[in-house]
């Protein structure tokens, strides 16, 4: 089954790269996948501010981003809102470890989607028409561990410092993309 995220590939190789990875998680691994949700939000975010020509402060956090992008016009306040919400569940995640049950990590899932959608329509393709989301198929689910936790830990903790150094590979890709990609503003 192809990803919901697939139609971002041809504009935005890096959001759609990051979505497809996050969906794969949404039931085996829902702390991975909301990190995952999240990062796609920031991207998206950053991509729009390129786009859109909005300087931005140097130190200048997800929260503040998204206020000047709506304040500038860029975000309409529903989408400004769901923003929001997935900034608030992957700083859950990250600062506190947070797992969210599968059903609600699908649900948030869904809401990225949703804003793939409008960035997509907003910033590639106004006339595109996306397929209803679909409930993503898992990873395959894994044994229980037989680790220790201090090795779960020790493997979790390197795979989280490798997957990071991807994630900023990624989303600098992402920006610099939208840079040079021509906007379609509705």
């Amino acid at each position: 089954m192809a990803s919901n995220f697939a139609f971002l590939e041809e504009s935005f190789p890096e959001l759609a790269q990051v979505g497809i990875l996050a969906e794969r998680y949404w039931r085996s691994d829902t702390h991975s996948c909301l990190l995952k949700l999240g990062l796609l939000c920031e991207g998206m975010v950053k991509v729009m501010a390129v786009m859109d020509r909005v300087t931005l402060p140097e130190r200048c956090d997800a929260a503040e981003r998204l206020h000047i992008l709506h304040r500038r016009g860029c975000l309409p306040q529903n989408v400004a809102d769901a923003f929001h919400l997935l900034r608030k569940a992957r700083n859950k995640a990250a600062h506190e470890g947070y797992a969210p049950p599968a059903e609600k990590a699908l649900a948030l899932t869904e809401i990225t989607y949703s804003l793939c959608v409008w960035f997509y329509q907003t910033y590639s393709d106004e006339h595109f028409r996306p397929s209803p989301f679909s409930k993503p198929e898992c990873a395959g689910a894994s044994a229980p561990s037989t680790s220790s936790p201090s090795q779960t830990a020790s493997v979790n903790s390197e795979s989280a410092e490798a997957s990071e150094s991807e994630d900023k590979r990624i989303m600098e890709q992402a920006a610099t993309r939208g840079a040079s990609t021509t906007a379609v503003r509705a």
